[in-house]
């Protein structure tokens, strides 16, 4: 990995490896973190543009710089995760690099003030890589630990001892066999239990929680405990992730909510719903265990214990996933005579293996786990929820449409939309914030600029030349709600230092706004 990755930098950078020697083996033998890059202004250079109109450095173009790369690390995470539970293949060094340079290519080939340079290319891909490369190690450990017999064979010695023991002391081979049956079981239950257990944290959610009915309930919830927030304790760390970055402060806010709700009770909700699952697949197996033993006529002279676990898998199929192996195993070592003596073996244990479960639930499923999850109940219910993440390219307000596919059939809309200063926007002279909602702009002679128009003057009116997919409806006699005007009116101070803009005359009617009445408002739509 060390020798592939210097190869691909050296590629990257079109210089000797020798100028990255000392920095290359720093980043690969050191605990990185992700957000260890820090950003200077050697790895930028202005753009032949930004030089004509004399382009002075400044700390927002630092923080962009910063947040960009911040993004792209973030990308590199998520496409790691996405490969952990597999072997490490040498093409994922080629695949990250790709990434990083495809990310810096389209910036650069976009950007008006500035460029990243080939020195932040190499640096990031370094960094990327050094955090790599332990990941890499502990998937390629984790896989061979998966092959490796004797890890195989510790795992099972629990099941071996408990059969030698029995054979040694001449217990009757049904109840053996039906000890090792469920020492197979309980495996398998654990793992099923873990893989539906999401499924129907959010089945139980959305029966008791009604803003996970809807898109529109969960953000007017949303609105509710920021606004509570604000009103208890003005923090604004909340709010100002909504204003900023509405798909992020969905997912945490889902998160916060199904946490609190799987914390609630005693046992938690969380455990009582790990312990329903169990009890289901319990009885499922149980139910299915009679069914094969009633279907052996009582006439049948020879009982085929491997017949009797054939039949029991196929049965269970689709329900629990059980290996066939083990059970093929089981049938080539067992001799069983009385199935009917062997069920109710099999049933007994099923007892004794729920209770033993049920008391594991309780003393180790914590909700904090839930993060290590390979299906987050949150994650689903946000994928079920947010729909279309797509926003207003004036005011950020979200798109309402829960599907994310509806373009280019239907347009992105959004029902409400809010005052553009909470997006950023301002005068392009006097830096004043805006007041205006975005149906009133298109329904005027106003103009905007922005990256988009290349900070050339556009007419609202035209909107759709940049913006062809969103449909904003041109219309002066909408009013933005009175959460975003109390909003605006009140923590006036917080949104400007969050936007850097310049404070205009707010309305008198907003500023006499209290949070009895804006909650009410936001009740009532709720």
């Amino acid at each position: 990995f060390h020798s592939h990755t210097s190869q691909v930098i050296e590629k990257l950078s079109n210089k000797p490896l020798q100028k990255w020697e000392y920095p290359l083996k720093l980043i690969i033998n050191s605990e990185l973190h992700m957000k260890a890059m820090t950003f200077i202004t050697a790895y930028l250079r202005t753009t032949s543009i930004a030089k004509r109109v004399g382009f002075k450095w400044s700390e927002k173009c630092l923080h962009r710089a910063q947040k960009k790369t911040d993004d792209i690390l973030e990308k590199v995470r998520v496409y790691l995760t996405e490969k952990q539970n597999g072997n490490y293949n040498p093409m994922f060094t080629n695949e990250i690099l790709h990434i990083l340079s495809e990310e810096i290519d389209t910036f650069n080939s976009s950007a008006t003030e500035f460029k990243f340079t080939p020195d932040y290319t190499v640096d990031i891909a370094m960094t990327a890589c050094g955090y790599a490369l332990k990941k890499f190690e502990q998937m390629e450990e984790s896989y061979r630990k998966k092959l490796d017999p004797v890890e195989y064979l510790g795992e099972m010695r629990g099941g071996f001892l408990v059969l030698f023991k029995h054979l040694y002391l001449q217990v009757a081979q049904e109840k053996a066999a039906a000890i090792t049956l469920c020492g197979l079981l309980s495996k398998s239950l654990k793992q099923q239990v873990m893989s539906s257990l999401s499924y129907r944290i959010v089945d139980d959610m959305r029966g008791k929680i009604p803003h996970f009915h809807s898109k529109p309930a969960l953000k007017t919830k949303i609105l509710l405990d920021i606004g509570e927030e604000l009103n208890q304790d003005a923090n604004f760390e909340h709010c100002a992730l909504y204003l900023k970055d509405i798909k992020q402060s969905l997912q945490w806010w889902i998160k916060h909510y199904t946490e609190q709700h799987c914390s609630q009770g005693e046992p938690s909700r969380l455990v009582q719903l790990a312990m329903i699952e169990l009890s289901a697949l319990i009885i499922c197996i149980d139910q299915t265990t009679q069914e094969v033993t009633q279907s052996i006529s009582p006439e049948q002279e020879e009982f085929s214990i491997n017949e009797w676990l054939s039949t029991f898998h196929g049965k269970l199929q689709g329900r629990l996933e059980i290996d066939a192996t083990e059970l093929r195993d089981l049938g080539g070592v067992q001799q069983v005579k009385d199935v009917h003596y062997f069920n109710d073996e099999v049933r007994k244990g099923l007892q004794k293996l729920e209770s033993t479960l049920k008391e594991k639930f309780l003393s180790s499923m914590d909700v904090s786990a839930m993060d290590q999850w390979e299906r987050k109940p949150y994650d689903i219910v946000f994928k079920n929820l947010a729909g279309c993440t797509e926003q207003c390219p004036f005011c950020h307000e979200q798109c309402d449409f829960t599907n994310n596919r509806h373009v280019p059939s239907t347009k992105h809309s959004a029902a409400m939309h809010r005052p553009k200063c909470l997006r950023g926007y301002r005068g392009v002279f006097t830096q004043e914030m805006s007041l205006s909602l975005c149906t009133f702009s298109v329904a005027s002679d106003s103009k905007f600029q922005n990256e988009v128009t290349k900070q050339k003057p556009h007419p609202f009116k035209k909107y759709r030349v940049f913006y062809p997919h969103w449909a904003i409806p041109a219309d002066k006699s909408f009013e933005a709600s009175s959460f975003w005007k109390w909003l605006v009116a009140h923590y006036t101070r917080e949104i400007l230092e969050l936007f850097h803009m310049k404070e205009t005359e707010i309305p008198q009617e907003w500023k006499e706004l209290r949070w009895d009445c804006v909650r009410n408002d936001l009740e009532r739509m709720y």
